[in-house]
């Protein structure tokens, strides 16, 4: 939270919150979970996305936990096919 208040106060555009889970883009960070997703949206006005270890298998778990905005990078890349798992992605947002 202190993080993000600080970034707010600087003048940042956007917050990278994460990561929610383990991810092998990030090896060396802890995952932080979903418990604070709603919090952060309560007290920070500029946009955030939740990153980190967001696939298609856990992607409602976060948008349940009250993400409103959400990043994919391994998932994506290790798509059989990148534009169909993002379409499904996108589906399950509707």
């Amino acid at each position: 939270m202190d993080q993000a208040h600080a970034a707010q106060g600087e003048g940042a555009d956007y917050i990278g919150f994460g990561p929610i889970f383990a991810t092998p883009t990030k090896p060396d960070y802890k995952a932080i979970g979903l418990g604070n997703i709603r919090r952060i949206h309560l007290h920070v006005s500029i946009p955030i996305f939740c990153i980190g270890g967001i696939n298609i298998d856990n992607l409602q778990e976060v948008i349940d936990a009250g993400a409103k905005r959400v990043v994919m990078v391994s998932a994506l890349l290790k798509a059989h096919s990148l534009v169909d798992y993002a379409r499904c992605a996108t589906d399950m947002l509707a």
